[in-house]
């Protein structure tokens, strides 16, 4: 019994920061407001640069999910968020403040060092 608690609590603890799969409606209003900053990944599916990234972002100590949000959307389902940052190669990576203000647009994949120091620098 204990050793089954003992997992539990490791596959709890285990785990990096979480990336919700959103639609970029709902993305938008989840970032307004939030009292957290929020990174979107904007990608496709099929991009290995994408999933590198998210994958980074799983990697990331979960000290970080009571910072900043993180959030993928996938622009092959929506044209919008394709349009609005201008989105010509993925993934691109865009980081938000707390109230919703766009604070930064990457364009290019990211491992868990540059998340780890991007979000450590944001105050």
């Amino acid at each position: 019994m204990a050793k089954i608690i003992f997992l539990a609590l490791l596959a709890v603890f285990a785990f990096g920061a979480q990336v919700q799969k959103k639609p970029y409606d709902d993305v938008k209003k989840l970032i307004k407001n939030s009292g957290k900053y929020s990174v979107v990944i904007l990608g496709t599916d099929y991009c290995p640069f994408c999933k590198m990234t998210m994958e980074s972002i799983q990697k990331l100590d979960p000290k970080y999910d009571s910072k900043a949000q993180f959030f993928y959307v996938n622009i092959d389902f929506d044209e919008e968020a394709k349009s609005d940052y201008s989105v010509r190669a993925t993934p691109n990576i865009v980081f938000f403040a707390p109230d919703g203000k766009l604070l930064e647009k990457r364009i290019g994949g990211m491992n868990e060092i540059g998340f780890s120091k991007r979000l450590d620098g944001l105050k």
